[in-house]
This record gives structure tokens, sequence and C-alpha cells, in this order.
């Protein structure tokens, strides 16, 4: 992603919720040169699944700060 002048910002995860993103942490990473939010799930290096109710507390804030998703659904069906 360098070559676009892109920096990832990984947002650091903890066992006790069982390495899930919070919407608290996700509010709090995003700034004004956020231009993507990538969700890899349930494909990620934990196994951990999201709640329909955990999804929808991420997209709260996603669409409250107007950020676009890439999401893979890869294993949808």
């Amino acid at each position: 992603m360098r070559g676009i002048g892109a920096v990832p910002v990984i947002v650091k995860t903890e066992a006790d919720q069982d390495f899930k993103l919070t919407p608290t942490a996700l509010r709090n990473a995003i700034t004004s040169r956020t231009r993507l939010f990538i969700l890899n799930s349930p494909s990620n290096p934990t196994g951990s699944v999201y709640t329909r109710q955990e999804l929808e507390g991420l997209a709260e804030v996603l669409v409250e700060k107007q950020v676009p998703v890439l999401s893979d659904e890869v294993y949808d069906a």
C-alpha cells in the first residue's frame, strides 16, 4: 500500500475481547486521513467470528465517520 501513499493502521485487540475490534477502539483509530476500513472475518488469524450485534456496532461507527468498508466475504456460501 505504501506505493500509493497509504499507511495501514492496525488496531490492537485483546485476548479478553476474543481479539475482536470494539466500536470504541475503531472510533479512536479513525482520523481525518482514514479512507477505508478492511474487515477480514471470519478468515482472520485468530478465528474469531463477529456476531451480528458486534458488526452492527462497528457499522454504526463507520457510517457516522463516513468510512467505506472492504469486506472479505469469500467464505459466505
